[in-house]
């Protein structure tokens, strides 16, 4: 149980957990860290009932094989395409957060979130980093030990006084700033994690092989260890913004190193977080090329191509549309939450799915984006899952009465 619990922490303890949620501090107040750690309880309990419910319809099953018998052929391109997607998201996340970090150094944003994906896919090809599973428990160990360096030295050292003068500064008001939209906030964050997690191969590939009798308390375990890391990184920040800029996702987290006298501290800080992130790119690399060559095997530069897409146009795109982490956890939020429902369909039903079901995630995929850009984050999460849920369902119950409408 503990294995496969730090095997999932592994996986999901960066980038959003650490940067993302506490993100939304800036709009929501404290609501927002406690929001995105609710949420991540509930979804990973919900992932419990539809694992189980997997793994007793299809045994010892693959992943490739249930795709394979639950899919037609052009639905498994549509579905890979899913799969991509949350991969790359994970990617984009982490080259953010190791930017943020790299700022520190006073390296600029697009060049130290561009060094730092070609540092991650250098370590692909050149060094096989990607086989980092022999060291989760490392890895989870320096993260949780980082996170007590931080807090002792913002709480215990520093003092609780720069805290309350910290939040005085800022805003008087921000233990109440958005309690009106905490109902919304859980749910739509829910959703987004949920959809997430239901798009990572490598999380699935870890839930159908292990030990069923250790599922249920291993995710539940690994959701309540996975929410105290907004919470702590919430009350980190907290610590460090008395007499700085606290405007923007940047300036907010660069406090919390640049709050360290000591020099050698403040760099190894920052080294070890970067070290944390590169294991994570790493890891998502190599699932991203498995992804990859699935679309397209027999495409021979195809590894080549998607390095030099992603090393050259995140950092641009990052850079030329401004987006802020939470911005960016909406976007890919909306897209999780509107295909959310189809994959479920795909390992909950019965029948064989085409490509129906995939087309509609995706138009409620740009609906909610003209949601977004109407101003109605993150309600707009839940229309798309609500969207999808309605059409799919009915598209399901005439393809019931009509099977030959299921195929594609």
């Amino acid at each position: 149980m503990g294995l496969l619990a730090i095997s999932i922490v592994s996986r999901w303890a960066l980038g959003n957990a650490i940067f993302t949620a506490p993100s939304s501090f800036i709009p929501y107040g404290i609501v927002g860290p406690i929001s995105f750690s609710i949420a991540v309880v509930l979804a990973f309990t919900l992932l419990v009932p539809i694992i189980l419910i997997v793994r007793e319809n299809h045994f010892n099953h693959s992943f490739n094989y249930i795709l394979e018998l639950k899919l037609s052929t052009s639905a498994r391109r549509l579905f890979n395409i899913v799969l991509f997607v949350g991969t790359l998201a994970s990617l984009v996340i982490l080259s953010y957060s190791a930017a943020i970090v790299l700022y520190v150094f006073n390296i600029p944003f697009p060049i130290g979130c561009g060094f730092f994906l070609l540092a991650g896919f250098s370590s692909h090809f050149l060094i096989r980093l990607g086989y980092t599973e022999k060291i989760d428990t490392i890895k989870v160990g320096l993260l949780f030990l980082t996170i007590i360096m931080l807090l002792v030295n913002g709480y215990f050292i520093k003092g609780t006084e720069s805290v309350y003068q910290g939040v005085r500064l800022y805003h008087p008001y921000i233990i109440y700033m958005g309690k009106s939209m905490l109902p919304t906030l859980i749910v739509s964050f829910m959703l987004a994690i949920l959809g997430h997690l239901l798009s990572d191969r490598k999380t699935w590939d870890i839930l159908l092989f292990s030990d069923k009798k250790k599922l249920k308390i291993g995710l539940f375990t690994s959701g309540i260890i996975l929410s105290t890391i907004p919470l702590s990184f919430t009350m980190i920040t907290l610590s460090a913004i008395q007499n700085r800029k606290f405007d923007t996702t940047i300036t907010m987290f660069t406090g919390i190193f640049t709050n360290y006298d000591n020099e050698v501290i403040r760099i190894m800080l920052t080294l070890i977080f970067l070290f944390l992130f590169l294991l994570s790119l790493s890891s998502q690399v190599t699932t991203l090329f498995k992804i990859a060559s699935d679309l397209q095997a027999k495409a021979t530069y195809i590894k080549e191509a998607i390095a030099i897409l992603v090393i050259i146009g995140v950092p641009f795109t990052l850079h030329l549309t401004q987006i802020t982490l939470l911005e960016l956890f909406f976007v890919f939020g909306t897209f999780f939450a509107a295909v959310a429902p189809v994959i479920l369909l795909v390992f909950l039903s019965k029948i064989k799915i085409g490509v129906p079901p995939f087309i509609i995630a995706g138009c409620m995929a740009v609906f909610g984006w003209i949601l977004m850009g109407l101003g109605h984050a993150p309600l707009h999460i839940l229309v798309c899952f609500v969207g999808t849920v309605i059409v799919v369902g009915g598209w399901y119950l005439v393809g019931w009465r009509k099977r030959g409408c299921l195929k594609s």
